[in-house]
């Protein structure tokens, strides 16, 4: 499992959780 594919899993799970990352992203 790439380090990369953890982060973007976890951002994935705290935007469907809204917690803003991947809107607080862009």
């Amino acid at each position: 499992t790439d380090p990369e594919d953890v982060l973007m899993n976890g951002f994935k799970t705290f935007d469907t959780e809204g917690k803003g990352f991947l809107n607080r992203d862009r």
